[in-house]
């Protein structure tokens, strides 16, 4: 499979936040497209990036995948537990990604940004998933 893993790693990691009760209970949804007037906390999934590398004769693919938390409590407090909790279901996960087997699944960074609007808080975690094809 020589395409693009970025839609199939996404749908994995969608299934999986989306499939957890205890996240589910701390956020509104999780989106690739937010609606307008989303109330808060919510989770967007965006901002890919993917590179290529072979081994031992099979493709591979090193996606770089970007969640942006978003709240309007008063404070990090809320936005720091929703990404505890998205750590505790991603960092080290084995993900079914189709058409991939899935090698890795880490946390990288993660940011804390205050709007300008003095009220919202940002919280942009990027995560690393390694594939190859099966």
């Amino acid at each position: 499979m020589a395409g693009s893993a970025l839609l199939e790693v996404q749908k994995a990691v969608y299934s999986k936040l989306t499939g957890d009760a205890t996240l589910i209970a701390k956020v509104t949804g999780v989106f690739d497209a937010v609606p307008d007037d989303q109330a808060f906390p919510y989770i967007a999934i965006g901002d890919e990036t993917e590179t290529g590398f072979s081994a031992f004769s099979k493709i591979g693919k090193e996606v770089i995948l970007t969640l942006h938390l978003w709240s309007q409590y008063q404070g990090f407090k809320q936005a720091d537990e929703i990404l505890v909790r998205v750590n505790e279901l991603l960092d080290g996960a084995a993900l079914t990604v189709t058409g991939y087997a899935s090698t890795a699944m880490q946390f990288v960074s993660s940011e804390h940004l205050r709007d300008p609007d003095g009220i919202t808080r940002h919280v942009v975690a990027r995560f690393r998933c390694f594939v190859r094809e099966s």
